[in-house]
């Protein structure tokens, strides 16, 4: 149910309730009140062209943010001396203000001039409990709304190729990256993608190759991170038969692979300085030779690197090359850790969410707002790919079809005084689900360790945790390589 339904509903139960002849929504936007909707006595809708109501009483209500409820008002009352009151002739009014936490909505506000019965207490308490919940629920439709808004938003401008593609952000530092990116591609400059592990730097070179004149011809990944320091050279530039001691035939390597495309090289900062300097003769030449070859490979290939380590401090430290840096840098592209963009968690958690469910088959309809303020209060140490793991895990262990706070609770640890808390904590324990929940986790573990190898800080990195967290899940789990 959107705003606008939200908001007709609670308005035709309180007019039917209250057996008014018409009930109005009144919404405080740019610090002025509006009048929205009009619901007649028979619950239909009506133009608000032309409807004239007692400002006295919605003034009162919007000052003091108080209820007001005025039986025969045209007798010894406090507002029967208002013009508005007179002119209507009314007999009763009923005004509420509709506010969540310090966010004043705005007004319903009922009226009638043939109603003359007194309300029985049990239609008063009915009428507050209804008025008190109907602010919570405005404000559910409104985020729900804004969300709408904003995927809508995404789709009609420039950045729409990019949340197509899973990169999705409204922030002002997405929109420039964005931005930044549209006119890079197409042209063959190198590109150096900087930022912490886990922001989508390996997705982001993806994207550059796609929209790039090269988006038909190969791309080709290389962690240097993860590869063996006496096996690297091999790795990128092949070998010839005889080369060394195994070397049975001739193979290509990952450059010449990537002739007329492109070759992303992730974790530069981490190859060893030796192949640096020879990875420097190859981009200045754009040719090489295969280990053991005398022949040389010329290849047409665009570069984009990237790395979490600051290169500026690397190379203080003699650790990277000042002219290799220089090289790879033509245009420096920053992707911010989420922290950053908190503005951008709503759409992501909606869209990981909307990807999640359809993979596990789970009938996920929303994630509630306190639910969403812890999410968007978190840290995210390990960025984007943490927030994805902590998605597929909730929606895995969700215990209803709206991902709740308490759904959170052994995943995301947070300072609840720093989070609005809507619902009193509730401890839910499902022996089944712990032992699933250990499974996965388990072998997520095992199968991050063994694609880094067991590389252990590799690992954690990927995994979004530090070294030490991770010694405590191969212990717990009894993993061993």
């Amino acid at each position: 149910m959107d705003y606008n339904e939200t908001i007709r509903h609670i308005l035709s139960e309180i007019v039917r309730i209250s057996d008014s002849d018409r009930g109005m929504w009144i919404q405080f936007e740019n610090d002025a009140l509006t009048l929205k909707i009009v619901i007649g006595k028979d619950l239909s809708e009506q133009s608000v062209r032309g409807v004239r109501y007692s400002h006295s009483v919605v003034n009162e209500v919007c000052s003091k943010k108080r209820t007001i409820l005025k039986e025969n008002v045209l007798i010894n009352d406090e507002f029967s001396s208002q013009s508005s009151i007179i002119d209507l002739e009314l007999k009763m009014v009923y005004c509420v203000p509709l506010i969540f936490g310090d966010d004043f909505l705005g007004v319903i506000y009922t009226d009638s001039k043939y109603r003359s019965e007194i309300f029985s207490d049990e239609k008063r308490d009915f009428l507050d409990i209804l008025s008190k919940n109907a602010g919570i629920a405005l404000n559910n439709a409104r985020i729900h709304q804004v969300l709408l808004e904003e995927n809508t938003l995404l789709k009609n401008n420039y950045s729409e190729q990019f949340n197509e593609k899973g990169i999705v952000g409204e922030s002002a530092k997405m929109r420039t990256l964005f931005s930044r990116t549209n006119v890079i591609a197409p042209t063959d400059y190198p590109v150096l993608l900087i930022g912490e592990t886990g922001t989508g730097k390996d997705h982001l070179a993806k994207i550059i190759h796609g929209i790039s004149p090269r988006k038909d011809k190969p791309f080709i990944s290389i962690n240097c991170a993860a590869l063996p320091e006496n096996l690297i050279e091999s790795e990128l530039f092949g070998y010839e038969k005889g080369a060394f001691t195994g070397a049975t035939g001739t193979k290509k390597g990952k450059f010449e692979l990537a002739d007329k495309g492109t070759i992303f090289l992730n974790e530069i900062g981490e190859l060893p300085l030796l192949m640096q300097a020879k990875l420097l003769t190859v981009l200045e030449s754009q040719s090489f030779q295969r280990l053991g070859g005398t022949k040389d490979i010329h290849i047409d290939i665009r570069i984009i690197a990237a790395t979490n380590r600051d290169l500026n401090i690397a190379m203080e430290y003699k650790e990277f090359r000042k002219d290799l840096f220089y090289r790879l840098s033509t245009v420096t592209l920053e992707l911010p850790p989420l922290r950053e963009r908190r503005d951008d968690i709503p759409l992501l958690v909606r869209h990981f969410l909307d990807e999640t469910a359809k993979d596990t088959g789970r009938q996920i309809k929303g994630i509630e707002p306190a639910a969403m303020a812890i999410l968007v209060k978190y840290d995210w140490k390990g960025n984007i790919r943490q927030l994805i793991n902590v998605v597929k895990e909730t929606v895995l262990f969700a215990q209803t079809n709206y991902i709740t706070k308490e759904d959170l609770q052994t995943i995301v640890s947070v300072d609840e005084d720093s989070v609005e808390v809507l619902s009193p904590k509730t401890v839910r324990t499902n022996e089944e689900l712990k032992q699933l929940k250990y499974e996965i986790e388990k072998r997520s573990i095992n199968e991050i360790l063994q694609k880094n190898g067991w590389n252990i800080t590799n690992a954690a990195k990927e995994y979004g945790i530090d070294r030490t967290r991770l010694h405590h899940l191969i212990k717990k789990h009894k993993l061993s390589q």
